[in-house]
C-alpha cells in the first residue's frame, strides 16, 4: 500500500530508477506497533532489529533510534544495496518491480531525489521521515485484522488460534506512553520532513495529540508534511485545529465498501459517520492545509462485490480521490479472493467486465487484482473462511448471507 505518494512517476523517472538501493534505510524511521524498529513498513521480515549487544531496540529506550542506526541488520542492508545487492529484507519491493509495478522502493526514491543523490556520494543523510504506529489502540475490530492492529480483536483471534495466551503480550501496548519515547522522537524533529501515523486508530491514541501538539509550537513544524492512516469514524477537532501550524496533511481513509458492507468488514463502524467526515474534511481542505484526501481499500472476500458500487460513491467528492488505492488481504489466507472457487472468480469478472472497467480511464490496478486472484486456486481455505465468518458472525450478531448475498452459496 502506497500511501505516501501523490503521484506516480513518468516514464523517464522509471528508465532512470533501475538499481537496487533505496533511500528508506538511510533518510526514515520505522516502528512498529511493539515499539520495535524494522527498515519500513513494507518489510518481507518482521524480526525486530537488535543493537551491537544483540538486544531488541524499543523505541522507548535511552537512546534507541542511535542504537537503530548503528544495528549491525541496518549496517548489513546498506553495505547490500551499494554494492549493487538486493537484501531478503526488501524482497516485497522487488517482486513487485519484476513484475512491473511502482514499489515503495521507486516512489520513496522519486520522492527523496535529492538524499538519494546525496547517498550515491557518499555524504551521510539526516532523518526526513518519521513512520510510527504507537500502540494498537482502536474503536474497531476489521475482519481482517489481528491483535497488533486492534486490541478489541484479541478475544475472537484467542478462539480462532484456540489458544488464550496466544496474545497477551497485545493485551497492553504501552510502550508509545514513555516519555522517553516522545523525548527520542522530538530529539530528531529538527529535519523532519515528513510523520506518518497509523495504528490502532492514530486519532483516538493521546500520544499521537501530544507529539503534534509539542511540534506545532515549533517553527519546525512548517517543514513538516503530517499524514495519517485512519477509518475515520472520528475526526477530532481538537487534534485538527493544528493542522494549519504544518506544511501539509494528508489523510488516508481506510475505508472497504459501502454502507452495509463496510459496516460489516470494519465493524462496529458506521458509514453514515464516515460520510459525514468526509464531508467536513472537504469543507475544511484549505483552513487545514489539506494536500490529499485518498481511500485505501482492502480487497477480500467480502467486497470483493463491492467495489465497483464504491467507485461509483467515490465520483460524487471534489477533494476526495475519486479513485480508492486498492490493496489486496492475503492475511489472514483465508479472506484471500484467491480462496474462491473458479466459477466465482469467473462470475466477479463478468460483473467487473460490465459494471466497473468501461467506466476506468486506469484499469490497471483492477486487472492486477483480477490476475492476481485467477494466479492460484486457494479453494482449499474455504472451511477455514467458513468458519472464520460463522465466528464473527455469531459475536457481532452480523449476517453474512444477509450483507453478502452475492456469495451466500459460500456458507452451505
Amino acid at each position: 500500500m502506497f500511501k505516501f505518494f501523490k503521484r506516480s512517476p513518468n516514464r523517464a523517472e522509471k528508465q532512470k530508477e533501475t538499481n537496487t538501493l533505496c533511500v528508506l534505510p538511510w533518510n526514515h524511521l520505522f516502528i512498529d506497533v511493539k515499539g520495535h524498529f524494522t527498515q519500513c513498513c513494507y518489510r518481507s521480515s518482521y524480526e525486530p532489529f537488535k543493537d551491537i549487544n544483540g538486544d531488541i531496540i524499543r523505541a522507548d529506550q535511552p537512546d534507541a533510534v542511535e542504537r537503530y542506526l548503528e544495528s549491525p541488520k541496518l549496517q548489513r542492508i546498506k553495505k547490500k544495496m551499494l554494492s549493487g545487492e538486493r537484501p531478503q529484507e526488501c524482497s516485497n519491493c522487488y517482486a513487485k518491480e519484476a513484475c512491473g509495478n511502482e514499489s515503495y522502493r521507486t516512489l520513496s526514491n522519486i520522492e527523496f531525489k535529492k538524499t538519494l543523490e546525496n547517498i550515491q556520494e557518499g555524504k551521510k543523510p539526516t532523518i526526513e521521515y518519521l513512520d510510527l504506529r504507537p500502540g494498537n489502540i482502536c474503536n474497531l475490530k476489521c475482519r481482517m485484522c489481528g491483535p497488533e492492529s486492534s486490541v478489541l480483536t484479541i478475544p475472537e483471534a484467542s478462539i480462532l488460534a484456540n489458544d488464550d495466551n496466544r496474545f497477551l503480550n497485545y493485551q497492553s501496548v504501552n510502550w508509545h506512553k514513555s516519555t522517553t519515547f516522545i523525548e527520542n522522537i522530538l530529539r530528531h524533529a529538527k529535519t523532519l520532513k515528513k510523520l506518518h501515523f497509523a495504528g490502532g486508530e492514530p486519532f483516538i491514541i493521546p500520544q499521537v495529540k501530544n507529539i503534534i501538539n509539542d511540534l506545532s509550537q515549533d517553527p519546525i513544524a512548517k517543514e513538516i508534511t503530517l499524514s495519517f492512516n485512519t477509518n475515520l469514524t472520528v475526526l477530532p477537532t481538537s487534534l485538527a485545529k493544528n493542522f494549519s501550524d504544518f506544511k501539509e496533511v494528508n489523510i488516508f481513509v481506510s475505508l472497504d465498501g459501502t454502507q452495509e458492507v463496510n459496516d460489516y468488514i470494519r465493524y462496529p463502524s458506521r458509514f453514515k459517520d464516515i460520510e459525514l467526515n468526509l464531508m467536513q474534511l472537504e469543507k475544511k481542505f484549505k483552513e487545514w492545509r489539506i494536500g490529499e484526501v485518498r481511500v485505501h481499500t482492502a480487497i477480500s472476500i467480502y467486497n470483493i462485490f463491492n467495489l465497483p458500487s464504491l467507485y461509483k460513491y467515490l465520483s460524487r467528492y471534489k477533494r476526495v480521490s475519486n479513485v480508492p488505492d486498492i490493496d489486496l488481504v492475503n492475511y489472514p489466507e483465508e479472506l484471500s479472493i484467491k480462496v474462491l472457487p473458479k466459477k466465482l472468480k469467473d462470475k466477479v469478472n463478468k460483473y467487473y467486465e460490465k459494471e466497473l472497467l468501461p467506466n476506468l480511464k486506469d484499469k490497471g490496478q483492477i486487472h492486477y487484482m483480477l490476475n492476481e486472484m485467477a494466479s492460484e486456486d486457494c479453494s482449499h481455505l474455504l472451511p477455514s473462511f467458513v468458519t472464520r465468518t460463522k465466528l464473527m458472525d455469531e459475536k457481532r450478531c452480523q449476517n453474512f448471507k444477509k450483507t453478502i448475498p452475492e456469495l451466500a452459496g459460500l456458507m452451505q
